[in-house]
């Protein structure tokens, strides 16, 4: 295969949605911490802002691949992945800038440890101090956030890709603990950082039904019985109780509960299949998800004042 023809060693594959504001900050930082092998992709969600115009002024460096509708953020990530041509994928939100350095790290880590399907690098708030990059180069977690998520190319095409069932929210819970199904560990790339500002190209509470969908939906196409319907009894009345308080989200709580029992053949016939592929151990994950639900806890309470 000749050099011009070479797949890069990695496509940065750029989800954005309206998202005119933070795009310079993460192409910038992208463009300017990548080499020239490397590959950079935004996938345009059907942008009402100056997204476009903002692309526009990267010219050739920037790949826009455009879609005529938004899709969401795992069905996009799904079409950048197809126009991608890297050996390492790794999927985006325009909130993300990186440091000198990032990517190299990352780029071992996954070369190294075959068995690794999804990687993360350690994420921090803007501003923040460096992370503790010692210790062993992966960490194991039930799950890692899809703001920078890594996966090798021919991990990605084994997996299916995000479930396309998906808008947003949950997507990449369900496809890591569908990665640890099939086999694939999840983990932290601790060798590697990137900046992460939270929450800064999504909503708040209007999101609450999608959340309540997919998540049940997720706990029913994975997990074991008692634990799904256990959670599915739990969502029941955290979705009772946001009704009676905010009645503007009853209707589409409603939904979301009417969505997944319409949807339920289809959900049933994908348990089956990913049973069919099992190669991990559904208690294990839980008890992983658990623990780091529980270490998630312990987190917020420390960071609450006073």
């Amino acid at each position: 295969m000749s050099a011009a023809t070479e797949s890069p060693p990695a496509s940065l594959i750029v989800i954005n949605y309206d998202g005119a504001d933070l795009l310079p900050a993460c192409v910038e930082s992208a463009l300017a911490t990548i080499p020239a092998s490397c590959e950079l992709l935004v996938v345009d969600n059907a942008s009402r802002d100056a997204s476009l115009a903002v692309l526009d002024r990267y010219g050739a460096r920037v790949r826009v691949v455009r879609s005529p509708r938004n899709l969401g953020f795992g069905r996009a990530c799904n079409l950048g992945a197809a126009a991608a041509r890297g050996d390492l994928l790794i999927f985006l939100n325009p909130d993300v800038t990186f440091p000198p350095g990032w990517l190299a790290p990352l780029l071992d880590t996954a070369a190294a440890a075959p068995d690794a399907g999804l990687l993360c690098p350690q994420t921090i708030a803007p501003g923040a101090p460096p992370p503790d990059t010692g210790g062993p180069a992966l960490e194991d977690h039930a799950m890692v956030p899809g703001c920078c998520l890594a996966a090798r190319r021919d991990t990605w095409l084994a997996l299916g890709g995000f479930d396309e069932a998906f808008f947003l929210y949950w997507e990449d819970v369900e496809l890591c603990w569908r990665a640890w199904l099939l086999g694939w560990r999840v983990a932290s790339a601790r060798r590697s950082w990137v900046y992460h500002q939270r929450g800064a190209s999504t909503g708040a509470r209007r999101w609450d039904a999608e959340r309540a969908r997919n998540s049940l939906y997720t706990y029913l196409k994975l997990m074991r019985w008692p634990v799904a319907l256990g959670y599915a009894a739990r969502l029941a009345a955290t979705c009772a109780a946001k009704a009676l308080l905010h009645p503007a989200l009853a209707p589409g709580l409603a939904r979301a509960w009417l969505w997944n029992l319409a949807s339920l053949p289809a959900t049933l016939r994908r348990r089956r299949q990913i049973a069919e592929r099992r190669a991990g151990d559904r208690r294990a994950l839980e008890r992983r998800v658990r623990a780091q639900l529980r270490d998630l806890r312990r987190e917020r309470l420390a960071r609450r004042p006073g």
